[in-house]
């Protein structure tokens, strides 16, 4: 009898310990990102974000990350191609970006950002082995490209004024040319030109 009561007490032990296991499996993650609006941006993060002329299927989120500061994110399509506009502040970055492209500088894709900096400068949300690396210009400002065979890339820049880090990307058909030209098209410099 005391064999079968501790018998029957470890399977019983066992289904509470799975149960418990199943319950934790189906706890959910809060989700950070959120959607939101032009002025709710704004009113969240400071960061003004105006759609571009043209632009169609304008989408605002913000994203949660944590201790650091939220990214405000504008998803839209301009001449036919979707993009995706980030922004955050940053401290330090600018300066980090900007000696980085004036001691390895060159215009050539052969251009190599530090290691350390790539992911101080990456808020794309993109996971792939870049293939292209271009420094670049976008209304005066230090910016860094980064491209794939297949046509994904994105382009970095800070804003030395206002410490804002910016990242525009595209999922397919991207060269550093046409990222230096959507970029400049929806970069609305806060404190006017430099």
């Amino acid at each position: 009898m005391k064999k079968k009561l501790l018998i029957v007490g470890l399977c019983l032990a066992a289904v509470l310990s799975f149960a418990g296991c199943a319950q934790e499996e189906n706890a959910q993650i809060a989700n950070p990102i959120t959607e939101s609006t032009y002025e709710g941006v704004i009113e969240a993060t400071g960061i003004s974000m105006p759609a571009p002329e043209g632009a169609t299927d304008v989408a605002y989120t913000l994203i949660d990350m944590g201790e650091d500061p939220q990214i405000a994110q504008m998803n839209f399509i301009l001449d036919g191609e979707s993009l995706c506009l980030r922004v955050q502040p940053t401290s330090t970055l600018s300066t980090d970006l900007n000696m980085a492209v004036e001691t390895e500088g060159s215009t050539e894709v052969s251009f190599k950002l530090p290691e350390e900096l790539l992911p101080l400068c990456d808020i794309s949300g993109l996971n792939y082995d870049w293939t292209g690396a271009a420094q670049q210009d976008v209304q005066g400002r230090t910016a860094v490209s980064f491209t794939t065979n297949d046509g994904v890339g994105f382009i970095a820049w800070v804003d030395d004024v206002t410490g804002m880090l910016y990242n525009l990307s595209m999922g397919e058909n991207a060269d550093d040319a046409t990222l230096v030209d959507f970029a400049n098209a929806v970069f609305v410099p806060m404190q006017g030109e430099v």
